[in-house]
């Protein structure tokens, strides 16, 4: 696709030629090349020679035209730097298992970095712990259940092992948090206290998996499960699809705020309407129409907006993103100005800063920066329930969202990728992709596709989305436009996902697991060799016994795959305990003989691989492995147990000569990934 529009049938005075034209450039290789929004504004992606992005650039908005440059990668492909167009670069430490193990987010000229933060995890790598070098306030310590549902979360000097005593020590903690959930995996209990001034806490009952009261507020359903009152704070109405179009709330201390949602023919939001109710006259109250808002989407990245409109058909926004992520995006107020942003590794902290990599401090605006607790709530990074020195009152600024659907009963919702807390600003992004919908209670209505609460839930109750479990992508409930059978036919040709397949739960009802897919990363290897069988039988005759040594990329074998390795074969026919995902560290276990082609039949025969990494298993039947792969060293002694009878022949020769058998050592290891299901068809070897 080199070119798309979008129209709406409203009228908008001054879209650009009446339409919104979104334009494309690719790659030799297929990558994204560029991408101009419908005001003309280019965005450039510049790729290494390994494919792996080097630059972004663009047309100059704002006087910017670099957004991010100069990436140093891993050799696993890791990005451990970066720097933005303003200014400002970030740089990430590993641990022994490739995680994010140290963060640094710094200006150029500036002492101080503006970020600095080191990670701790538990066994089973959730984040345990996180060290703020910057604000010892934002110290975090999470302790998580046997299912790996969080618990307890502790921030400043409670996270230290510490007790606050002093009143001006109870307000520097940004929040204390700790959930207690029943047999289902529902929160019947969450104590939130933040900034030892605020306490957010809620009791709740279940019946049937549904909230019946929550603090003495009664929550109310439709007849397909969905949240249509949470007991007065919220009001939730639904199209036939099951999609929220109505939110309407109370505000504190204003009165109403109504947001409307429109949907195009691919279940995708593409505008929004909002009225607050305000008070005109002292017990006179009237509905305040605010501008409607458009979403400009690409086809190419997956349904993701890339401009913002106003009602009157001019540029609010325009988002920059790189490798998934939003880094930066344009203004068209005000002239136009960038905004760039940047986010800890963990997803605890954001930071936004103009052009010239001053941070955005104020509270209660768009650039805001962020603390966010592990279910995803912004704290703030100032108590915002008092009045700060110099400044006014701000009674919920960082909190508060009036766009926000996501937040119910004065707190958002918890969310979990894999059994990990994520972002909600991640679970809107899918929402608004429209890869995901609102199912309250994990429930989309009869007929639809339904997941309970274990690894695979994305976003936990009221919310919900569905995994293909390959590759992180995502899926959503079954509606008329996403038609999946029991046969497995599927088309959701948007996202690659075919070969759906199914289970049955305890009422019969169809559970969609996953896609029949297979991903797998293969070694690229080189086809040069220097070592032929001649020099290989010299060595034996003449030589001293003395070791040779090859790459690694000389090797023509084919070179198996993790899933064929016997040790996690067996692991993996043990599948997980408990119901719950499990880690397995994989150090060095060996290969069947694989046979060398070629000359190298003749000089190495058979060798074995061994492999070391990390295997991951999920209770809803997805394998994940990542890792190296390696060859031992091979004896070159003419055994025939290591070669072809036919390959022997041509070395039998070298027995009629006194020799010296010597050791071949393969130098390097290779990189492998590959991810499978139960249901995936697999090769044996990488071809």
């Amino acid at each position: 696709m080199t070119a798309e529009t979008r129209d709406f049938t409203d009228t908008l005075a001054n879209a650009p030629n009446g339409v919104f034209r979104l334009e494309y450039t690719y790659t030799q290789g297929g990558q994204l090349k560029s991408l101009k929004d419908p005001y003309g504004e280019q965005i450039n992606y510049a790729h290494d020679k390994l494919s792996r992005l080097s630059t972004v650039t663009g047309s100059s908005f704002g006087g910017v035209t670099s957004y991010a440059s100069s990436p140093h990668y891993r050799a696993w492909g890791g990005l451990q730097s970066l720097s933005f167009g303003n200014a400002t670069s970030m740089s990430v430490e590993f641990d022994t298992r490739l995680r994010p193990a140290a963060f640094e987010l710094v200006k150029s000229g500036q002492q101080d970095p503006i970020m600095e933060k080191t990670y701790e995890y538990h066994s089973d790598g959730r984040l345990r712990k996180l060290s703020d070098a910057v604000d010892d306030r934002f110290d975090r310590l999470n302790e998580y259940d046997q299912m790996g549902r969080i618990t307890s979360a502790r921030t400043g000097l409670e996270a230290r092992g510490g007790t606050p005593t002093t009143q001006p020590e109870i307000e520097a903690i940004p929040y204390r948090q700790s959930y207690e959930y029943n047999a289902f995996g529902n929160t019947t209990e969450r104590v939130n206290d933040m900034w030892g001034t605020h306490n957010f806490s809620a009791e709740r009952t279940f019946v049937n998996n549904r909230i019946q009261n929550q603090s003495q507020t009664v929550w109310e359903y439709d007849a397909d499960g969905r949240i249509t009152d949470n007991g007065g704070a919220t009001l939730s109405t639904y199209n036939a699809a099951g999609q929220l179009i109505v939110y309407n709330r109370q505000l504190v201390p204003a009165g109403e705020n109504e947001v409307t949602r429109h949907y195009n023919g691919d279940g995708m939001e593409e505008k929004r309407t909002q009225r607050i109710l305000k008070e005109i006259e002292p017990e006179e109250w009237e509905w305040e129409q605010q501008p409607a808002k458009y979403y400009i989407r690409s086809t190419v990245l997956g349904g993701a907006v890339v401009t913002d409109v106003y009602d009157i058909g001019t540029k609010k926004r325009t988002y920059v993103r790189a490798g998934g992520q939003e880094i930066a995006w344009q203004n068209g107020d005000s002239g136009g100005s960038v905004v760039f942003q940047a986010t800890d590794p963990v997803g605890a902290s954001i930071r936004s800063a103009e052009s010239d990599g001053d941070i955005f401090d104020a509270q209660g605006t768009e650039s805001s920066p962020a603390e966010l607790d592990p279910m995803g709530g912004n704290v703030a990074t100032e108590n915002p329930f008092v009045t700060q020195t110099g400044g006014s009152s701000c009674v919920g600024c960082g909190l508060l969202d009036e766009e926000d659907v996501l937040f119910v009963n004065g707190q958002r919702q918890s969310f979990a990728l894999q059994g990990l807390p994520i972002s909600r600003e991640e679970a809107e992004s899918l929402m608004q992709a429209g890869s995901a919908y609102p199912c309250p209670n994990n429930y989309c209505g009869a007929g639809t596709a339904r997941n309970h609460q274990t690894g695979e839930t994305a976003v936990t109750s009221p919310y919900q989305v569905f995994a293909d479990g390959v590759g992180g992508r995502w899926v959503a409930e079954v509606t008329g436009s996403t038609i999946v059978d029991p046969n497995g036919n599927s088309t959701k040709g948007d996202y690659g996902v075919t070969g759906w397949h199914w289970r049955e739960d305890e009422s019969d009802t169809k559970l969609l697991v996953f896609a029949n897919k297979h991903q797998l990363k293969c070694p690229e290897r080189s086809k040069e060799h220097s070592f032929p069988a001649k020099d290989a039988l010299d060595h034996y005759i003449g030589g001293s016994g003395r070791p040779v040594y090859i790459s690694i990329d000389e090797i023509t074998a084919d070179f198996p795959l993790p899933s064929s390795f016997e040790p996690i074969r067996n692991l993996v026919q043990q599948g997980t305990q408990g119901g719950t995902s499990i880690t397995h560290r994989i150090e060095n276990i060996h290969s069947g003989p694989m046979e060398t082609k070629g000359w190298q039949g003749a000089v190495l025969g058979r060798i074995t691989f061994d492999l070391t990494g990390t295997l991951k298993i999920y209770e809803w039947g997805l394998t994940e492995f990542e890792g190296t792969i390696g060859v031992i060293p091979d004896i070159y002694d003419f055994d025939k147990g290591d070669r072809t009878v036919a390959k022997q022949i041509s070395t039998y020769i070298g027995k009629t000569f006194p020799g010296k058998p010597y050791d071949i050592i393969t130098l390097g290891r290779y990189d492998v990934q590959q991810s499978w299901n139960k249901y995936a068809t697999l090769n044996s070897s990488c071809k």
